[in-house]
């Protein structure tokens, strides 16, 4: 299988897709030896601008007349490239197959209410036909797809690492732990009006993530239970779970944000390490969380529920922790791992190329 992945998401810069786009391509890597991985260099950091998207855009298109014709499929990272699979099949009259995955609001912003999001809705219903599969990493983002057009979709969730656990269990802080970025629809500057002031009075909480709204920021500032550390790398985040009680993703529901989360890996990265993530049951975040076996699940802005699952937690013993973390990390091992990830991918180019080549 030869592949072309065509991403515009690729770590030092930091996020869930930046991360999927890095594990996904090792882990083909591994099973097909002729991947080709075209990625920004420099790397974009950080929000980017129109005219760092249109730079992209055009390296990228001078990438896929050089390389497309020596491929059997056309992967790319996310919907904002979507216009590129009409410029593969022109470059190979139509024999490339081209497969664009979904993540979340790189469908969502088409249905935003802005006139950026009219514009991007046209021409992801204008080049949609020339997809051949869009795979999403859940079922509302598959059906998000498939509403702005996309007519062959598919599912297949995301998966993480699983690292070995040190003999001794590390130390547990009195802390919960959000990690991602502070933007509105994540929840967080709720979270510490309407839920902290109910979780017991010794739990703090711990911030990790670029800040993107100034008004998270003012937040998390102007709340003395709560501590800033900047935005991390993926080691650090991961020793960081390890020394928590719990992760919270207190995402705001849809239709106040106009955005959502898409699957959620930060829920997965949680209970690869033991750690329980106490979640909104929002967006992809219901297939991300196995309630009550990876996390707990509670309904979007319900901050009783959502203050008092954090209480209970704060209260297990060893044991209990133990029992959590064994069965959390078996659910990770046997459902979320980028090994089985790579493989369902691989999968669906298969049929793809070999549905092609019949007809």
């Amino acid at each position: 299988m030869r592949i072309l992945f065509v991403t515009r998401k690729f770590p030092p810069s930091v996020g869930g897709m930046e991360v999927f786009a890095e594990e996904l391509a090792d882990a083909l890597k591994q099973k097909c030896t002729n991947i080709q991985v075209f990625k920004p260099d420099p790397p974009i950091i950080g929000r980017p601008g129109p005219l760092t998207l249109l730079w992209f855009l055009a390296k990228a298109s001078l990438c896929i007349l050089r390389e497309t014709r020596q491929r059997d499929v056309a992967l790319f990272g996310d919907a904002v490239l979507t216009p590129l699979a009409w410029l593969a099949k022109l470059r190979t009259h139509g024999s490339v197959t081209t497969v664009v995955t979904a993540h979340g609001n790189d469908v969502y912003y088409a249905n935003r209410r802005k006139s950026g999001s009219f514009v991007y809705r046209a021409v992801l219903r204008m080049f949609s036909r020339h997809v051949d599969l869009l795979i999403a990493n859940s079922s509302d983002t598959q059906n998000a797809a498939a509403a702005l057009g996309f007519r062959n979709t598919s599912r297949i969730p995301l998966g993480t690492r699983l690292e070995p656990l040190p003999e001794t269990p590390p130390f547990r802080e009195n802390v919960v732990l959000f990690a991602g970025r502070l933007i509105h629809y994540k929840g967080l500057a709720w979270f510490i009006s309407a839920v902290l002031p109910k979780v017991t009075t010794g739990v703090q909480l711990w911030v990790a993530g670029p800040a993107w709204d100034p008004d998270e920021m003012r937040a998390v500032e102007s709340c003395q239970r709560a501590t800033y550390l900047g935005s991390l790398s993926r080691e650090a985040l991961t020793e960081l779970r390890t020394r928590v009680i719990a992760c919270i993703m207190p995402n705001l529901p849809a239709q106040l944000t106009s955005q959502n989360e898409g699957f959620g890996l930060s829920a997965l990265e949680s209970a690869a390490v033991g750690t329980p993530v106490v979640a909104a049951r929002v967006g992809g975040l219901a297939e991300a969380v196995v309630d009550g076996v990876t996390g707990f699940l509670v309904e979007p802005m319900d901050s009783d529920s959502f203050a008092a699952r954090i209480n209970a937690i704060a209260v297990w013993g060893p044991a209990r922790r133990e029992q959590f973390a064994q069965a959390a990390r078996q659910t990770i091992a046997e459902r979320f791992t980028w090994d089985r990830v790579a493989t369902d991918y691989l999968r669906e180019f298969e049929q793809l190329v070999s549905d092609a080549r019949v007809n």
